[in-house]
């Protein structure tokens, strides 16, 4: 009898076929199996995002008195007229200023903005009351100062952009100071 020439390379891929194949049929998984696995990766998964969620809460309720001290500095009046702060134009109406370490927070019933206030002294005077200061010039108004009821005075730098404006818009016009107390 002839022998016949094996291909070695034909010899090893009928080997790994059968190998794949008595391996898949050992490692067999019911489908009621494979649905409890996908299930419990999904417990996982939310398990994770509620641990994720609770962590959040109590840092959450750890840093709520930190915003206390901001509401507690928060003033309100009334301005008659739309000015500009921080190269922002908001218009005439309620606003409430809160001083959070020096960041000013103007808000409004529509609309607000923030600034960086800086410190400019102390005025010990009875005559100074909380408030507003505005520099008018023509039909522009610039939000520059902020008085708080203990006396401090935070001046709010303007932009480059907000005094070339002003020094466009003066011309012959006067700069006036607008001052609105809060209530």
């Amino acid at each position: 009898m002839p022998t016949q020439a094996r291909d070695p390379f034909q010899e090893i891929s009928h080997n790994a076929a059968t190998s794949v194949a008595a391996r898949a049929l050992q490692q067999r998984i019911a489908p009621l199996e494979i649905i409890q696995i996908k299930k419990a990766k999904k417990e996982a998964v939310v398990a994770k995002r509620m641990f994720s969620l609770i962590v959040g809460a109590i840092a959450l309720v750890a840093l709520a008195p930190l915003s206390v001290t901001t509401s507690a500095q928060e003033m309100t009046c009334r301005v008659p007229f739309g000015f500009i702060v921080n190269g922002r134009t908001l218009p005439a109406g309620q606003y409430s200023v809160a001083n959070n370490n020096g960041m000013l927070i103007v808000r409004g019933e529509r609309d607000g903005a923030m600034v960086l206030g800086i410190p400019a002294g102390r005025q010990n005077e009875q005559s100074t009351r909380a408030s507003l200061v505005f520099l008018k010039t023509g039909t522009r108004y610039d939000l520059s100062e902020i008085w708080s009821p203990n006396g401090d005075r935070r001046i709010l730098r303007p932009s480059r952009r907000q005094l070339e404006e002003r020094a466009r818009a003066t011309g012959d016009t006067p700069v006036e100071r607008i001052v609105i107390p809060f209530n």
